[in-house]
């Protein structure tokens, strides 16, 4: 969490979050809950990414 506190400025409006095939949909959806807690202007949007060697992918924009 302390990583998007360092992304997210005045002009961001989206968190991407992309959750790697070791993760499952529950657990991403608890970040993402977490985030919209934290982030209630941002829209946040959780996917499944697949990706094998990293847990979370993240963007903010």
């Amino acid at each position: 969490i302390s990583l998007v506190d360092n992304l997210v400025d005045d002009d961001a409006e989206l968190i991407s979050l992309y959750y790697g095939e070791e993760v499952t949909d529950e657990e991403a959806t608890e970040i993402a809950d977490e985030l919209m807690n934290l982030y209630p202007d941002l829209d946040v949007e959780v996917h499944y990414g697949g990706q094998p060697i990293y847990y979370y992918l993240l963007s903010v924009e």
